[in-house]
């Protein structure tokens, strides 16, 4: 990550092979609280039903989690 702030970061990827650069690439991102996905989605009538820390379907723990996904349905 560079060009970290309050409001957005850059996420930047690089892919190698054989010391030879197959890709570059730099992706900004702009983190949401929790709060606020869930209340958009419930604006668009969507309903929580997972908040998950990972893809393994751990509990969301804010403080510990390296992830944050969201299951919704209408």
């Amino acid at each position: 990550y560079v060009d970290i702030t309050e409001t957005s970061l850059v996420f930047a990827t690089c892919l190698e092979q054989h010391g030879t650069t197959i890709y570059e690439g730099e992706t900004a991102l702009h983190p949401r609280r929790a709060a606020d996905v869930v209340e958009r989605h419930a604006e668009a009538g969507l309903r929580l039903t997972e908040h998950c820390g990972d893809f393994t379907g751990a509990p969301y723990d804010a403080t510990a989690s390296g992830g944050s996904i969201f299951v919704f349905e209408r």
